[in-house]
């Protein structure tokens, strides 16, 4: 994961930043605890899977409490088994945000 991230403004209110995020891990799928009928428990399929996530955005701080921000996300899903609801998954797209913090 890298985060970088820049404030500015009289009181430093305002901000802009980048991110990229990058999971990897081996995911099982098809489990089940049930007993199959050639007698042993079904241990699923194993891949490697991986997410990749790359963000742009900016936000202010309205108050000490009140944050209001915007990001542009490009998400991406790496690997997953053809079935899957994940394969091929993706998004690009604006997301904006509150929050008030006490």
């Amino acid at each position: 994961m890298v985060d970088l991230l820049y404030r500015f403004g009289a009181r430093e209110q305002f901000y802009t930043g980048a991110k990229y995020n990058h999971l990897k891990g081996t995911q099982v799928f098809g489990q089940s605890t049930a007993a199959s009928s050639a007698g042993g428990i079904n241990q699923g399929t194993r891949a490697a899977i991986s997410v990749n996530r790359t963000s742009l955005g900016g936000g202010w701080f309205i108050t000490r409490n009140i944050l209001v921000k915007g990001e542009y996300v490009i998400q991406k899903y790496n690997n997953y088994p053809s079935g899957d609801i994940l394969q091929g998954g993706k998004f690009n797209g604006l997301v904006l945000q509150g929050s008030i913090a006490f």
